[in-house]
């Protein structure tokens, strides 16, 4: 299922401490994006479950991916983003990963994220768009897959 593999790539990007962006201090991207992020389970578990129903899947097919769906989701629900005003980004609660930190920049328009993990791969970001309570991001190659992040509490 395309919608499972979709999953599990936004899954790739989270363990390998590749994430995301941005929101609005001031209407300054830079400082919107300097805080703590996690992402939106609700709104990645109503894409997906749309996502399937788009590629025609069953209600028995849909049902059997909630059980799924709701073990990626709960992984995911523990992962932080942190990025931090010198552009370093700390990826925590990956479950067996280790936290990681990488670097990332943001272009001056606020419109492109460039993440680097520790051993030097960089992951580009769109920023959809960036406020001070929602973060939207989606990979440049693959803008299908949006991401929404909001402020972290914890």
């Amino acid at each position: 299922m395309k919608t499972l593999q979709k999953l599990t790539v936004l899954l790739a990007f989270a363990f390998m401490g590749m994430s995301f962006i941005v929101a609005d201090t001031n209407n300054d991207p830079r400082k919107l994006l300097v805080r703590k992020w996690k992402f939106d389970i609700e709104h990645l578990r109503k894409m997906v479950l749309e996502d399937m129903r788009k590629e025609g899947a069953s209600e028995e097919e849909i049902e059997q991916g909630k059980l799924f769906v709701d073990m990626m989701l709960g992984m995911m629900d523990a992962i932080r983003l942190e990025f931090k005003a010198d552009g370093t980004v700390i990826n925590t609660g990956g479950g067996d990963e280790e936290d990681s930190t990488g670097h990332w920049t943001l272009s001056a328009d606020g419109k492109t994220l460039t993440l680097s993990s520790p051993d030097g791969e960089e992951t580009i970001l769109n920023v959809v768009s960036i406020t001070k309570d929602e973060l939207i991001i989606h990979e440049q190659d693959r803008p299908e897959v949006t991401q929404r992040l909001v402020p972290a509490n914890d």
